[in-house]
């Protein structure tokens, strides 16, 4: 029997050591994975005693937030400076006041845009963004959608689009309208 003989027949035998490889691959049993254990009360304890804040960035970020908004004429370092003291404030969980700071800097500088595709129109985004995901953290899905609806119609970027359009059908979902998603 030549070689050009022998081919189909080993062809055969490997098909046929394959297909039963497989049955019993598909016939092994299949086990469930293991749950994780839950981590104890004292394990939780111990994690949260050795969690300290740098008592130096505190400080820092205290100062921030004490610091009043500069006397300016330029909507986008009025928006700039309430961002700052927005993330601050996020910093050190005071969610009010992150919210109310966002809030004016999106004021501010939602009247200086007149144009797409400039600084202003860059800085608008990323201060929309910021306040639609923080309305969304804190529960006000009705005013995270409206953001980012808004954000929609903006020129950005192929990065801003898919992330935004995400994050725009995660909220249609939480708010139980799945199917606008």
């Amino acid at each position: 029997m030549g070689a050009a003989a022998a081919r189909p027949v080993l062809r055969w035998f490997l098909a046929l050591f394959l297909f039963g490889a497989w049955g019993q691959l598909a016939a092994a049993p299949k086990q469930a994975p293991t749950p994780a254990t839950p981590p104890s009360l004292a394990s939780l304890a111990q994690l949260i005693e050795g969690y300290k804040p740098d008592p130096q960035r505190v400080v820092e970020l205290r100062r921030q937030l004490d610091t009043l908004p500069p006397t300016t004429d330029s909507a986008e370092a009025l928006a700039a400076f309430h961002l700052e003291r927005s993330r601050a404030a996020g910093e050190l969980g005071e969610a009010d006041r992150q919210l109310a700071d966002l809030e004016l800097a999106y004021a501010a500088i939602a009247a200086a845009v007149n144009d797409y595709g400039n600084e202003t129109q860059s800085l608008r985004l990323r201060i929309q963004n910021e306040l639609a995901n923080t309305h969304m953290a804190n529960g006000d899905l009705y005013r995270a959608r409206e953001l980012r609806l808004d954000m929609r119609s903006r020129q950005a970027s192929l990065g801003w689009i898919i992330a935004n359009n995400s994050l725009l059908a995660r909220i249609f979902q939480r708010s139980g309208e799945a199917d606008r998603a």
